[in-house]
């Protein structure tokens, strides 16, 4: 029979546990205004040293630190298909040209911000990939890294 060394009684595990999973919750999200002007040049996001009028101020709490992407997403015809058993609004084509009209949500595009926990802001130029977003209706979507998203509309005037 082997006898162990003093000290030591079978395998130590070295191991570490696993880290816990934060979610960060969205939350208090608010555009001021709704109704802006986007700017007709520059980036995405204004930063808070530059006296550019355009645009409008996103604000948002987060419950814990997280990067947070924001979709811009506008509204478009769509008809009501069956896939798979279930109802879904999907883009028009020829072969659905007599199924019911709806409404989908078409991502127009979407930029990151690292938060901070607790109130968060961000100036949103009204540009999305070097383009000015046209005239119109639009909802902004923000979901944090690993949590729920949360939705606001916004509207671009000429």
């Amino acid at each position: 029979m082997r006898s162990e060394p003093e000290g030591r009684c079978g395998s130590v595990s070295t191991a570490r546990p696993p880290a816990a999973v934060t979610t960060a919750a969205i939350s208090a999200l608010a555009l001021k205004p709704i109704v802006f002007t986007a700017a007709s040049a520059g980036p995405t996001v204004i930063t808070p040293a530059t006296k550019n009028r355009k645009g409008t101020l996103i604000t948002y709490q987060l419950s814990a630190a997280a990067t947070v992407t924001f979709t811009v997403e506008r509204a478009a015809l769509g008809r009501v298909t069956l896939v798979a058993g279930h109802r879904r609004c999907a883009a028009p084509t020829h072969r659905n040209a007599n199924a019911a009209h709806c409404t989908r949500l078409v991502a127009v595009g979407s930029f990151t911000q690292a938060g901070a926990a607790g109130p968060n802001s961000v100036r949103f130029s009204g540009r999305i990939a070097g383009r000015k977003l046209p005239t119109g209706a639009y909802t902004l979507v923000a979901t944090p890294t690993r949590g729920q998203p949360a939705k606001a509309r916004l509207k671009i005037k000429h």
